[in-house]
């Protein structure tokens, strides 16, 4: 909010995030939130949730599984997609200073080639799209590809930042000031009013959940004590891997990355998804035994009553 648009228009197919994005954006009446992902492909209706939120995607992953070791796929879920054109054509913009913020991995030349072919590309002055070096998703291209796409239409690239990962940079290109291939050093352009568009399948939910119910020997009993049971062994394989987790992330550095900066930030990136995931877990886990426990309470009380009764 620091380039103080005159509307914000945010793009997120997880139904949680996009709740949490709503709920963020409360205090500023500009915003707006669409829970959908982006796509021209009709065959892309699911959403393929990996265990480290910013790659999530509607394609399967290729390459990407080379850049995070350990990434693995946690579930997939349909997912409502609404082709770029249309979406641009909903927001009715006009033609003075908008800007595209393109964050859909694995969709981003996808939906440039949209945009281009329907001229919605001409109602943006500056474009910024995070895209990897090389095709890291099923059917996805590189940035260079994509920054070729936009400079056919007359964008030019004004900077390239791979500060925070130099696999996947972020390119920011400019329809306005056009300074070709040779500016890509130049300082980025004062903030403006317009549109911001965060179009694409982004993000997700960090991890699921994957606890199994507990084992039918637990029930002997009954299904409270079962039930009880069952909450305890989660919250032991709870700390059990919260010690295990804090014990592999911390032994990573730069030095067991071969010296690859970005490997390490890549790294410490899923395992702040990794501990926020079981703090998640650890939460609900505690929510179902403090509601199992005041059901017990309230079954003794009733019970109590009932023996009291009978004993009159």
């Amino acid at each position: 909010m620091d380039a103080n648009p005159n509307r914000v228009v945010l793009v997120e197919p997880n139904p949680v995030l996009a709740r949490g994005l709503r709920l963020a954006a409360q205090r500023f009446p500009d915003i707006s939130v669409y829970e959908l992902a982006v796509s021209d492909d009709p065959t892309r209706r699911s959403l393929h949730v990996f265990n480290h939120a910013a790659v999530t995607s509607l394609r399967p992953a290729t390459g990407l599984s080379d850049l995070y070791p350990g990434l693995s796929l946690k579930h997939v879920r349909p997912v409502a997609v609404l082709p770029p054109a249309d979406l641009i054509g909903e927001l009715s913009l006009d033609f003075d200073n908008n800007w595209l913020v393109l964050d859909a991995p694995g969709e981003e030349y996808s939906i440039v080639t949209s945009l281009a072919d329907s001229h919605h590309i001409e109602r943006f002055s500056y474009c910024w799209v995070h895209c990897g070096r090389r095709p890291l998703y099923e059917g996805s291209r590189h940035i260079e590809e994509t920054i070729a796409l936009l400079e056919s239409r007359g964008f030019s690239v004004v900077a390239i930042d791979s500060s925070r990962d130099y696999d996947i940079p972020c390119c920011m290109l400019a329809r306005q000031a056009p300074l070709g291939r040779a500016g890509r050093g130049a300082a980025l352009p004062s903030a403006g009013d317009g549109a911001a568009v965060r179009a694409g399948a982004f993000s997700g939910e960090s991890l699921v959940d994957r606890d199994s119910a507990a084992s039918g020997a637990n029930m002997e009993d009954s299904p409270l004590d079962g039930a009880f049971a069952a909450r305890e062994a989660r919250l032991s394989r709870y700390a059990l891997e919260t010690d295990a987790a804090k014990r592999f992330h911390a032994s990573i550095g730069p030095e067991e990355c071969g010296g690859d900066l970005a490997l390490a930030r890549r790294l410490a990136q899923m395992r702040a998804d990794d501990l926020r995931d079981l703090q998640r877990r650890y939460g609900k886990i505690v929510e179902e035994r403090n509601q199992l426990e005041a059901l017990l309470e309230e079954m003794l009380r009733l019970v109590g009553v009932a023996g009291a009764g009978s004993a009159r």
